[in-house]
């Protein structure tokens, strides 16, 4: 070979190699990725990549592929269309494109008015978001509309438990705008009904659950610490649901001790902590507790996360046995490994009954934490048992794999690995990567989507 030719070669496998082309080759497979999704999980990683999108401002490659969605069983154009349109308003919002990100909601409001009747869940939730981000792009008076037309249509829904979730999105939504006054009376009149059921509780709950941290967000901590509370005595039986008070709780004591507050965010975790011990399932137990103690730990009250995450790992570690063994306890160990104790976190990922979610939830907080060697290794380890699983499994636990390189800033690394998966877990993963690239270039955008709105 002579010199230029070698030379040549050189420089096209450093070029090959560098982010740039990293990027560049998933927005170019991309709109193939959208085309191949199937199914409500399908649309979901296209409102993730149109986010994505967004984020990098690039609006063009939005347009390019929102009027000709890819079809999903019981969702009409319309409300695809508006979804898309929302996630990437949002997208352009939090990166700072106000402009666009408010002619891109405003479309997305057009298309939410089309979406039928039968869908009317979908328009709530649609509305809701635009309401949103008109607020935080500065229309007020629109996103005022915008909200009052949410909470219209969530009225209008004849299924009970089906309406006081609804509502509940709303109420969170009308929080997240600055509309705090509102949120609390919408929220008390959720609570003052009887309670959603079945899978309704759980999407009830979680909204109310983000309201109270959005209350504790705006100073209302007493409002959002009494909303906590009632989440927590409003699905005593319901035991995922109930999750989330503890988990609303737990976050408010952090805000609290942040706010300088110390005794009220010592009172609030005692309490949080009460309520996990007293959770029967041990698998939740553990979540619970796992909950309580990495909010112990972000507010830097490290000796008394060490007692909660203790509990927490024991809880779990002792339910490895038997069929509890298939459970999930990535959140368990993220928090571990968030507090500093990698070992045992490694441990338990390992015993998961998904490791390589698990190992590369691990390996994203330790990038979090700036711990880029540690979370390199773990990194490999997930990769490495991922290569080792079937083919059908390797499909759909490589977008993992992907999500924790794109935290590390390994985006070809993460590219192969999304190339390997599923079409939605690639469409996601390929979400994932140009967030964080988009993320390494915008400041602003990388301290929103790093402080829990």
């Amino acid at each position: 070979m002579s010199t230029l030719a070698a030379t040549t070669l050189a420089v096209w496998l450093v070029f090959t190699r560098s982010d740039w082309y990293q990027i560049h080759r998933i927005l170019t497979d991309g709109p193939a990725a959208v085309a191949a999704v199937r199914g409500s999980d399908g649309q979901e990683a296209v409102a993730a990549w149109a986010e994505a999108l967004g984020q990098l401002g690039r609006l063009d490659d939005v347009l390019s592929f929102v009027h000709n969605p890819p079809a999903a069983p019981a969702m009409s154009k319309a409300s695809i269309e508006a979804t898309i349109l929302v996630k990437a308003a949002r997208g352009l919002g939090d990166a700072g494109y106000t402009a666009d990100a408010q002619k891109v909601a405003k479309d997305a409001l057009s298309a939410a008015q089309r979406i039928p009747s039968e869908e009317i869940d979908s328009q709530v939730s649609v509305l809701a978001e635009v309401g949103q981000v008109l607020a935080w792009s500065g229309e007020t008076k629109q996103a005022t509309t915008t909200l009052s037309k949410a909470l219209i249509a969530a009225r209008q829904i004849h299924n009970h438990d089906q309406q006081t979730a609804e509502v509940a999105e709303v109420a969170e939504a009308m929080a997240e705008a600055g509309h705090i006054e509102d949120a609390k009376r919408l929220g008390a009149s959720v609570l003052a009904g009887p309670p959603a059921k079945d899978s309704y509780s759980y999407a009830e709950s979680f909204h109310l659950s983000r309201l109270a941290a959005a209350l504790a967000r705006a100073g209302s901590f007493g409002d959002a610490l009494s909303l906590a509370h009632r989440i927590e005595q409003r699905y005593s039986r319901a035991r995922d649901a109930r999750l989330y008070g503890i988990e609303a709780t737990s976050e408010i004591a952090q805000m609290w001790s942040q706010a300088g507050k110390a005794d009220q965010a010592k009172r609030a975790w005692e309490e949080a902590h009460a309520e996990a011990d007293v959770m029967e399932d041990a698998h939740l137990r553990a979540l619970a507790l796992a909950q309580v103690g990495r909010t112990l730990v972000r507010a830097g009250r490290i000796s008394e996360a060490a007692t909660v995450l203790n509990e927490a790992f024991e809880v779990a570690h002792e339910s490895q046995t038997g069929p509890s063994a298939v459970l999930d306890w990535s959140d368990v160990a993220t928090a571990l490994a968030e507090s500093g104790r990698l070992s045992d976190a490694l441990l338990l990922a390992r015993q998961s009954g998904y490791p390589v979610d698990a190992l590369s939830r691990v390996a994203e907080a330790l990038a979090h934490a700036g711990k880029n060697d540690q979370a390199k290794v773990v990194w490999e380890e997930a990769r490495a048992a991922a290569l080792r699983s079937d083919q059908r499994s390797r499909a759909n636990t490589l977008v993992s794999v992907a999500r924790a390189a794109a935290r590390l800033h390994l985006y070809r690394e993460a590219r192969l690995a999304a190339e390997s998966s599923a079409p939605t877990q690639r469409l996601n993963a390929y979400a994932a990567v140009l967030t964080e690239y988009a993320k390494e270039d915008n400041p602003t955008l990388r301290q929103w989507l790093e402080t829990e709105r």
